[in-house]
């Protein structure tokens, strides 16, 4: 795969696993909205009663949010290649990625300045 960055294009390599994990992922979540729409639960809404709900208005996510997500995404993507290529699974594998995350590192940061 390819992925233009700020620091240019770089070509990752994806594994046949990690599209097949991807997708049995999506999967999961089809089957669960669809589970929820059988049930008719949270997401039959009668739109009579509208004027009773909560004031509740969606954030819609800033340009920069969206950078910071991206950036986070292939951060952890990278870090997830190099444990599996490593041979970590488990919770050595998540400790793995926690550890080289910049946004571990941060929120560890602010919590010593709380």
């Amino acid at each position: 795969m390819h992925i233009n960055s700020a620091s240019g294009l770089e070509l990752v390599e994806i594994k046949a696993e990690d599209i097949v994990e991807n997708s049995n992922h999506v999967d999961k979540i089809t089957s669960y909205f669809e589970s929820l729409v059988e049930k008719k639960d949270s997401l039959d809404l009668d739109l009579k009663t509208a004027s009773i709900w909560p004031k509740f208005q969606s954030e819609i996510l800033t340009d920069a949010q969206k950078r910071k997500i991206a950036i986070e995404a292939r951060e952890f993507f990278m870090l997830n290649q190099d444990a599996e290529a490593s041979g970590l699974v488990g919770i050595e594998k998540e400790n793995y990625i926690k550890v080289n995350s910049k946004s571990f590192f941060a929120d560890i940061l602010f919590e010593i300045l709380k």
